[in-house]
């Protein structure tokens, strides 16, 4: 079982904050509490505390009971992280959703593209499915970034790396230091370093493109529209103008602020 140092590390790579990871174990251990107990047993501020409470409870973790004095009690971790990956997984697609109804317009400008799909996929198969057949469809050439994964993404990671080498494809990819322990190295591959690249993209021969976000569940863009492919191109290639070579001598991480200025400059383009 892992211990209480442990436990607050979990929950602070959920995006929950210090104070907050260290109150709601408080009450998981105590039962039930008001703000002058909780503020006494943890390192929390009792000026801080009220507040800290108030996120736990917009995020479904805590329950108050009173008003006078104000008492809380915890939620069930099962109860309350299975309602928070719902709410993530609905935000998510919520923002996925409207990425597509805003890159929509630009497939349809001088009037060249016909049929395209944009299609959001979220289910994890489907999407590995998808990539698969992306990945054998092509006839020339792949273009990837993997961000910062976890094992269990690392493994689909592999699976689509053992697929591609089968193929025999040049393959240009960006990723982050700690993601090449899942990247198969042939000389068919060629690998440029970006710290903390914040998404997944595939695309096959510059002509279909996947771009994947995963967070709490892996959500995919998929598109074969020509100024979407086009405009997801230019952003690679200035993103590989500024990779750095994995075999260097020393590695500097870039300015995630760079990435942020280089996509929102890609799309200006595409609306020009």
């Amino acid at each position: 079982m892992p211990d209480e140092k442990d436990l607050l590390s979990m929950l602070k790579k959920e995006g929950f904050s210090a104070y907050a990871a260290e109150t709601y174990l408080a009450l998981l251990t105590i039962g039930r509490a008001d703000g002058r107990k909780l503020a006494s047993s943890t390192r929390v501020p009792f000026s801080k505390v009220y507040s800290v409470l108030k996120e736990l409870e917009e995020n479904g973790l805590v329950i108050k009971e009173s008003a006078r004095p104000a008492m809380y009690r915890p939620v069930d971790p099962n109860e309350a992280f299975e309602m928070l990956k719902r709410k993530r997984i609905y935000e998510e697609s919520a923002r996925l959703e409207a990425l597509a109804r805003a890159l929509s317009p630009i497939m349809n400008k001088g009037g060249n593209v016909e049929d395209a799909k944009v299609e959001v996929i979220r289910d994890q198969e489907a999407a590995l499915s998808r990539a698969l057949m992306l990945i054998k469809d092509a006839k020339f050439g792949i273009k990837a970034i993997i961000p910062p994964v976890k094992e269990e993404q690392g493994k689909l990671i592999q699976l689509l790396m053992e697929t591609l080498v089968k193929t025999g494809l040049k393959l240009q990819l960006i990723t982050d230091k700690s993601a090449l322990k899942f990247v198969t190295l042939e000389k068919s591959i060629e690998v440029k370093l970006i710290s903390e690249v914040p998404l997944g993209l595939l695309m096959a021969d510059s002509r279909s493109v996947m771009v994947m976000i995963y967070l709490g569940s892996l959500s995919t863009l998929f598109t074969d529209s020509l100024p979407l492919v086009e405009l997801t191109d230019l952003v690679f290639e200035k993103l590989w103008e500024i990779g750095r070579d994995p075999n260097a001598a020393t590695y500097h991480q870039r300015n995630q602020a760079f990435f942020s200025r280089l996509l929102r400059r890609a799309f200006e383009l595409g609306d020009a």
